[in-house]
């Protein structure tokens, strides 16, 4: 049900809107299957992005690649996933965000042209 790149994501699905006794292959079909897929991955991400630092650098180092991975396949998805990527900087000790890094460039450049 979960994207390649969250073939780490193990868990269970009830819905009272699913028939019990189907095929796998008119499951597929079922419209309500796409949205069910849709809303877990997005909460999937938004849970990420919510947690403490600590725990996001462990998860990071672990399925960093399973996120990039998300960003090229995924293009409904990919601001989403974006917003999960670390880098590292020369400025600071770690990883960062991209919008971390973003605005210290900016500040920097804004700082750069009034001297």
């Amino acid at each position: 049900m979960m994207p390649s790149y969250l073939n780490f994501i193990r868990g269970v699905v009830d819905s009272d809107d699913l028939p019990l006794n189907v095929s796998r292959e008119m499951l597929q079909q079922h419209k309500l299957l796409k949205v069910i897929k849709k809303k877990l991955v997005r909460k999937t991400l938004d849970m990420l992005k919510k947690l403490p630092a600590d725990e996001y650098k462990r998860f990071w180092k672990e399925y960093s690649t399973n996120i990039k991975l998300g960003i090229i396949e995924d293009t409904s998805n990919r601001s989403r996933l974006a917003k999960l990527v670390r880098f590292h900087s020369s400025a600071v000790k770690g990883l960062v965000s991209l919008s971390d890094y973003v605005s210290r460039i900016v500040l920097h450049q804004h700082q750069a042209g009034h001297h």
